[in-house]
């Protein structure tokens, strides 16, 4: 489910920063390629699901961690 930044009280400007962070910390963890992209003038999360050796639990793990890299980033400020 797509997060509305209204929701999550961030400006669209705090989103688009979010999303790279998460990119960032997702590199560095190694555990899943996920990358950045525009949409419609908003910054999307993407990773790529056709490798037939992706289970449901790499990617409930891979979304557990971009939730998780994002809380820590808004910890932080």
């Amino acid at each position: 489910m797509p997060h509305d930044p209204a929701r999550l009280e961030l400006t669209p400007e705090e989103m688009r920063a979010l999303g790279y962070s998460a990119v960032d910390a997702l590199v560095d963890d190694g555990f899943a390629f996920v990358t950045s992209t525009e949409l419609k003038g908003r910054t999307c999360l993407r990773f790529c699901t056709i490798n037939p050796r992706i289970t449901d639990d790499d990617l409930s793990d891979t979304i557990e961690r971009i939730v998780r890299f994002g809380d820590a980033q808004k910890a932080v400020e």
